[in-house]
């Protein structure tokens, strides 16, 4: 399961509504997660190396929530504030290193860590929001390291998960 900023926000949503309500279903093997929005209604400081502005995160959190306190309240749509993240899918993070969200995103990394799930967290200096999937602002080299780090883990997921031991 991939996405990137809210999309990030909807796969650890899911993982986490799976894990809490439908563990009969299975988590997924792994999440990719580029800039993942993780809290909200959080202010954001804005950062002028970054494309996401305060007044942006704010407009898109209104429309997602709804202006309802108790769904930005909610660790569905803040997966941060989940009482705990553990057993939750392996992950991949990119982090942009001049991103606005960069706080919240170590702050979950810094709790998943702790709770135990198993993460490689890859933050890019000089890099804005969503760097690992843009060219336009990290440059093709940037662009294909990040696809190595994807195939790798990948690869390690599919051998973890779904090698035949026959």
């Amino acid at each position: 399961m991939a996405g990137d900023s809210a999309g990030g926000n909807l796969c650890l949503t899911t993982a986490l509504k799976i894990r809490d309500d439908y563990p009969h279903i299975g988590l997924p093997a792994g999440q990719i997660l580029f800039s993942p929005w993780v809290m909200c209604p959080k202010p954001l400081k804005d950062n002028f190396d970054d494309y996401i502005t305060n007044f942006g995160g704010r407009t898109f959190v209104e429309a997602y929530t709804q202006n309802s306190a108790k769904v930005q309240t909610s660790h569905f749509a803040s997966p941060i504030r989940s009482p705990t993240l553990a057993g939750m899918p392996r992950m991949l993070i990119f982090i942009g290193g001049v991103e606005t969200l960069r706080p919240s995103i170590e702050g979950f990394v810094e709790k998943a860590t702790a709770e135990g799930v198993e993460l490689e967290v890859h933050t890019k200096d000089g890099m804005a929001h969503d760097y690992a999937l843009i060219e336009d602002i990290s440059g093709p080299k940037v662009l294909k390291e990040a696809n190595e780090i994807i195939g790798k883990f990948m690869a390690q997921i599919l051998k973890d998960n779904f090698t035949s031991t026959d």
